[in-house]
């Protein structure tokens, strides 16, 4: 995925690679054109990524990065940057074998997302299209080998998204990031803190969008309708008028 920029030198935003064996699955744009508050989708997207020894040089780096943004609760901040230097410190061929065995041989812990909700239907192409759309919307282009609903590359724009975006974005899968968070658990991986993490932040996000929702209705009921008196208009024509009926009425014979 890129955003229309050059490659950029290693670092977190592009950690070097294991003489060239092990490529990232995804293209990470240069330092500054994220918005400020996108650095921890990109530290979370690197987390969920093949690892690679660029990913585990990248620690400190990564570590930093979630501290000074502070996007995430003190609680999942210190189990990210646990996992972060348990995977630093974890012999690579073995992180590696790990991934594999949980994302790429167990479908109900795939890290594509429609998978768990059209499985193999006609309808996934379709939310396929509408997604590579939504990320060409804000220039942002997939040049890897990865659908785009592969949770890192989805991550990766929201690291780029406008933050009202994120928001309305992140809340659609969240059933999902509860339900691949217990599928971790269950197993003790220590990827279920990641996971964690995206479901606390996007549960976040609903009950920020659910009370805007019940704000606007508020003030839409308690909307003061002005009265308007519908002025009384009395002319002599009419007064006088009804007189000579009365009049004539009393006038008749019995």
């Amino acid at each position: 995925m890129s955003h229309k920029q050059p490659s950029p030198s290693p670092s977190l935003a592009h950690p070097p690679e294991e003489g060239g064996d092990n490529p990232t699955k995804m293209h990470i744009p240069q330092p500054g054109t994220t918005k400020p508050q996108g650095v921890t989708f990109r530290v979370l997207s690197i987390l969920l990524s093949y690892p690679t020894k660029g990913m585990q040089a990248a620690q400190e780096e990564m570590i930093a990065a979630i501290e000074n943004e502070q996007l995430l609760s003190a609680s999942s901040q210190q189990k990210i940057t646990a996992l972060i230097k348990q995977m630093a410190n974890t012999n690579l061929y073995d992180l590696q074998e790990q991934y594999v065995e949980l994302f790429d041989r167990s479908r109900e812990l795939s890290l594509h997302l429609f998978e768990h909700i059209h499985g193999e239907s006609k309808s996934r192409g379709q939310a396929m299209v509408s997604l590579s759309q939504l990320y060409e919307q804000y220039e942002v282009f997939n040049v890897t080998n990865e659908l785009p609903d592969y949770l890192p590359l989805f991550l990766e724009f929201l690291s780029i998204a406008p933050q009202e975006k994120v928001k309305t974005t992140l809340v659609e899968p969240l059933a999902i990031f509860k339900a691949l968070t217990e599928r971790l658990e269950k197993r003790d991986s220590p990827y279920a803190v990641v996971l964690a993490a995206l479901t606390e932040l996007a549960q976040n996000y609903a009950d920020q969008l659910t009370q805007a929702v019940k704000t606007q209705a508020v003030k839409t009921q308690t909307v003061k309708i002005p009265t308007v008196k519908t002025p009384i208009v009395k002319t002599q024509g009419a007064k006088t008028s009804t007189a000579k009926i009365q009049a004539a009425n009393k006038a008749k014979p019995a």
